[in-house]
C-alpha cells in the first residue's frame, strides 16, 4: 500500500488506486472518529425542506419519532377520497390526518386554498365518509367520499434524516 499526500491524497492498494482531495479524505476520518451526527435542527416553519414545504413537528405515533410535516404540491384537480389517496402515494406523500392538517391551518394558512381538503383516516362507524378540513375557518368534519374535495398531500420526515 502506498499513500502519498498534498491537495490531494492517492492511496494505491494491490494494482488499485485511488486520489480523493485531502480536505474529503480529512472531513471521512473526523466524521468516523467522532461517530455518527447527532440529528440536524428542525428548519424553520415556511422554508424548503426535503420534500416541500416545512409546516412544522407533530408528536410521534404509537410511540414513534416526533416527524417533520412537510406540505407537498396539490393535486391538478379536486379528487374523490379513494383518488386523492392514490395521488398522494404517487408523489410519495399521504393525505393530512387530523393531527397534521391543524398543524398546516395554523402554521402555514396562506399555502392552502380556502377549501375543503381531504383527510386521511376514514370516520368511524361510516365507511362511506371520511374526514375533511375546511382552510377558511380549520374546522373538521365528514364528508361522503364519493364527494370531490381538494388534495394537498403531506410528507413526513424523521428528524434524524436532516444534517
Amino acid at each position: 500500500m502506498t499513500i502519498t499526500s498534498g491537495d490531494t491524497v492517492a492511496i494505491e492498494l494491490a494494482g488499485a488506486k485511488i486520489t480523493l482531495p485531502a480536505a474529503t479524505v480529512a472531513d471521512l476520518w473526523l466524521d468516523r472518529v467522532k461517530g455518527p451526527r447527532p440529528p440536524g435542527v428542525i428548519p424553520k416553519i415556511g422554508s424548503r425542506g426535503l420534500y416541500g414545504i416545512v409546516a412544522g413537528l407533530t408528536a410521534g405515533v404509537d410511540g414513534g419519532p416526533d416527524m417533520i410535516v412537510e406540505v407537498l404540491d396539490y393535486a391538478p384537480k379536486k379528487m374523490n377520497h379513494a383518488d386523492a389517496k392514490k395521488y398522494a402515494e404517487s408523489v410519495g406523500g399521504q393525505l393530512m390526518t387530523r393531527r397534521t392538517a391543524p398543524l398546516c391551518f395554523g402554521n402555514l394558512p396562506d399555502l392552502f386554498k380556502k377549501e375543503w381538503h381531504w383527510l386521511e383516516p376514514q370516520c368511524e362507524g361510516g365507511a362511506d365518509y371520511a374526514w375533511v378540513q375546511g382552510f377558511d375557518d380549520g374546522s373538521q368534519l365528514s364528508g361522503r367520499k364519493d364527494c370531490e374535495y381538494g388534495v394537498r398531500p403531506v410528507r413526513l420526515v424523521d428528524p434524524s434524516m436532516i444534517r
